[in-house]
């Protein structure tokens, strides 16, 4: 006859919870991480297409200026 231990199936389950519940925790701080340096690398490209939009804007009123235009703002 085979006999269970007191503790062998709840416990099993128990530890296997505390492991989920620790990698979910592990993933949600790492997901903020990763979020955190996106944020940044997302502010950065805007601030660069900004920076694009503003010298473009800036070579097509010289131009229209160049050519007797008159520049509308």
């Amino acid at each position: 006859m085979v006999t269970k231990s007191k503790g062998g199936k709840g416990a099993q389950e128990q530890r296997m919870r505390i492991t989920l519940l620790f990698l979910l925790l592990l993933v949600i701080v790492a997901e903020a991480g990763v979020l955190e340096k996106v944020n940044k690398m997302g502010k950065k490209a805007v601030a660069g297409v900004q920076k694009g939009v503003s010298k473009v804007k800036a070579k097509i009123s010289k131009k229209k200026t160049a050519k007797g235009e008159v520049e509308a703002e």
